[in-house]
């Protein structure tokens, strides 16, 4: 319980001792009283009501500590996934720092690759392609057959 609601507990219990030994010492004297007889109703009324008030104040009370436990087990469940994303954060960058690493090979790959492809490209300007080779067979078959006439038309060697 909190403490001004034991304070005030304990004051009504104190209260009602009070009461209820004044009710005695009432009790005791001979002559009953009209005054005292009214005096012990409004006593009892007094305890009854502050019975019910003690009742009520126990029940909120109660449900205050319900609630109090089911803010207390949310905030765990908080604290558990808080750390669970931490763990995963730290792991992240742990894996940003292995791809940065990575890029960085992959980057001197493809440089490497670029110089290989400018080489090779300069390499497939000086060479013939297909087309080029078919006109040079085509030349040579020419020049071939006008060898032959040539060589046809001289006279035979002795």
């Amino acid at each position: 319980m909190n403490q001004p609601t034991e304070d005030r507990i304990k004051r009504i219990e104190e209260e009602q001792k009070r009461l209820r030994e004044e009710v005695r010492q009432l009790r005791q004297q001979t002559e009953p009283i009209k005054a005292i007889e009214r005096r012990q109703t409004d006593i009892e009324t007094a305890f009854e009501n502050h019975k019910a008030l003690l009742q009520e104040i126990s029940s909120e009370q109660d449900s205050q500590t319900a609630q109090l436990q089911t803010i207390s087990s949310k905030q765990n469940e908080h604290s558990a996934q808080l750390q669970t994303i931490y763990n995963i954060s730290g792991r992240v960058q742990a894996d940003v720092a292995l791809l940065k690493g990575e890029m960085k090979g992959a980057r001197a790959d493809i440089t490497s690759i670029k110089a290989t492809q400018s080489d090779h490209g300069k390499m497939l300007k000086t060479m013939a392609t297909k087309d080029d080779i078919s006109k040079i067979e085509a030349r040579q078959e020419r020049q071939e057959s006008l060898l032959q006439e040539i060589l046809s038309r001289l006279p035979p060697k002795s």
